[in-house]
């Protein structure tokens, strides 16, 4: 198992490696690898880790613990900054990276940019193909490949969700717009094609307001397992689920929670690959909104949720809450019934 935390005071990173649950933990540095936002994959084929932090850093480490790499692999455009860093790996070891701008003088989430590498981060290019020089600039200015549009520029635009599933390159973003948007983009992961456009993902219960957080998941040891996408309904105050079962094509619900939360369902996130019994696993924060910092006391509850997609009689999302932050502790149980 690998951990890794950011240290604010000296600006590394820190990475632990526990051989089993109880053991004690072996330590690595990631030298200037700290960061408010991040995110990590494990290589098993090349027996190495990658840590993306939103400071432009980029790291290599095996899975012994020495770091092979750290280099400058994004820096600030003229407009915007790196914000909110995915990583998702191809079946062939091409490992992608997607990210979300902030703009440079405002709180403003202004693009969404991607690139790949297919020599396990020595060289990148752009999802068509087109070689990249590092460092490469974040923004909609850069060479790197936008997936946003031009008209959600000057409003929030955030991506939720990355993943990599059978050839194909899978995106989940949100738009600020009037209305505001929840798109679904699936890419040709060989040739960086767009080849779908689907917006509103859910077809039949378009929510008012859109989440702008979700998760996708899959069984990636099977390729022609279905995908499940984690968001919300009604006011973004009950968890619904999503499955695809043609690789993105065509979505329908799969389960929605009998409980509407009283705050809204905030920064859903979870284990991209469905566990070994088949369930989707993840968290939620519901937001109290009065709360006007996430650190105030009783500002919201973090659930931790279960959904089987195995058929099994009712689906359930099951969560035991901790203390986070302002987060009030609690035990809860969410029962989500299949739609099939």
């Amino acid at each position: 198992m690998y951990l890794t935390r950011p240290d604010f005071a000296d600006g590394n990173a820190y990475l632990s490696r526990f051989a089993a649950p109880r053991a004690k933990p072996i330590t690595t540095t990631l030298v200037g690898g700290s960061a408010g936002k991040y995110c990590q994959i494990l290589d098993e084929a090349r027996q190495r880790l990658y840590y993306f932090a939103h400071n432009g850093t980029f790291h290599v480490i095996g899975t012994d613990g020495v770091v092979r790499k750290t280099i400058r692999l994004l820096v600030a455009g003229p407009k915007a900054v790196t914000q909110y860093p995915h990583l998702t790996l191809g079946d062939d070891g091409t490992l992608y990276a997607a990210w979300t701008t902030n703009d440079l003088h405002a709180y403003l989430y202004r693009s969404i940019q991607a690139m790949k590498t297919t020599d396990g981060g020595e060289t990148w290019v752009t999802l068509d193909g087109k070689p990249l020089t590092v460092p490469m600039v974040s923004d909609e200015s850069g060479p790197t490949t936008r997936i946003s549009r031009d008209d959600e520029l000057d409003v929030h635009s955030w991506l939720s969700a990355f993943l990599f599933k059978k050839n194909k390159l899978h995106f989940v973003y949100w738009a600020k717009t009037s209305p505001e948007r929840q798109r679904y983009l699936r890419y040709d992961a060989a040739t960086g094609r767009k080849e779908l456009d689907l917006e509103p993902i859910f077809a039949h219960r378009t929510p008012k307001q859109p989440n702008d957080s979700g998760v996708l998941v899959t069984d990636r040891a099977n390729p022609e397992s279905p995908m499940y996408f984690v968001s919300t309904l009604d006011d973004r105050k009950r968890l619904a689920c999503l499955v695809s079962p043609d690789n993105g094509t065509t979505w329908r619900e799969f389960a929605i929670s009998d409980r509407v939360f009283p705050h809204r369902v905030y920064s859903i996130g979870g284990a991209r690959n469905l566990t070994s019994a088949g369930e989707i696993i993840g968290t939620f924060t519901d937001v109290a909104q009065a709360a006007k910092v996430y650190t105030e006391p009783n500002s919201g509850t973090v659930y931790f949720f279960r959904i089987p997609t195995k058929p099994s009689g009712s689906a359930m999302a099951q969560g035991a809450s901790r203390r986070s932050a302002g987060a009030r502790a609690a035990r809860q149980e969410i029962n989500t019934g299949p739609n099939r």
